[in-house]
């Protein structure tokens, strides 16, 4: 995977890596440097802004993208926040989904002692 290395770019790499992760020196060295790295250093940080004009757009159209689903499969205000509060609370605000590029991790074999389920 080739990322534009841009000082930013970087620190979000390293900053968001899960446990077991590795950047290697190799990796390190291949990561692509963008000729203007000031562009995309704008451009993250308008991503970043929760009032940027493109996610307010966003958040637009996602609310009355839910308000035609609901009212294509007839759910009235409750329902339709009943289903809005179970998906902002657990066990469904943690799920996360799993990707078909992404292999699945295979868990360590647990081993038991003798006589535990007898």
């Amino acid at each position: 995977m080739l990322i534009l290395a841009t000082p930013r770019a970087l620190k979000y790499l390293l900053d968001n890596r899960k446990e077991g992760d590795s950047l290697t020196l190799r990796e390190f060295q291949n990561l692509m440097v963008p000729e203007v790295p000031d562009t995309l250093s704008d451009l993250i940080d308008a991503a970043r802004d929760p009032n940027h004009a493109d996610i307010t757009e966003f958040n637009l159209v996602f609310k009355k993208t839910d308000e035609m689903v609901s009212t294509a499969y007839g759910l009235n205000q409750a329902q339709w926040k009943y289903i809005q509060d179970r998906l902002t609370n657990p066990p469904f605000d943690v799920l996360v989904p799993r990707w078909p590029w992404k292999s699945v991790e295979m868990r360590e074999i647990q081993e038991y002692s003798t006589g535990r389920f007898t």
